[in-house]
């Protein structure tokens, strides 16, 4: 389906502490890990998230509503921008499967909602 979340990064590079190694209570087979800093994206229902040339350090966290969009980018001195809008009348891009002799071929088409119709 169109209607779910999407996440897009492009050049882009994450730079924390990361986990906790020193942490008495991880355990990892059950994925609960004490971590000294993370980044995290949570895409709420039908919602985007687009990175492009930034470099997100430390500790960071978007979440995106639903129906919107939030795109991250560096500011001209550097510093992390992010920009939230409600999306349009749909997904702002889609995946656009093929079955050739090879396989299925995935291409990503813009504007995604006018151009299924």
């Amino acid at each position: 389906s169109d209607r779910c979340g999407k996440c897009k990064l492009e050049n882009v590079k994450v730079e924390n502490k990361g986990i906790d190694y020193s942490g008495m209570e991880n355990i990892y087979w059950k994925h609960k890990v004490a971590r000294l800093e993370s980044c995290s994206i949570v895409l709420e229902g039908n919602s985007e998230f687009e990175a492009k040339n930034v470099t997100l350090r430390g500790n960071q966290s978007f979440v995106v509503p639903d129906g919107h969009k939030i795109s991250v980018y560096a500011g001209d001195s550097g510093e992390v921008v992010s920009e939230c809008r409600p999306l349009a009348e749909g997904p702002s891009w889609t995946w656009q499967y093929a079955l050739e002799k090879r396989g299925v071929v995935l291409s990503m088409k813009e504007g995604g909602f006018e151009a299924n119709k």
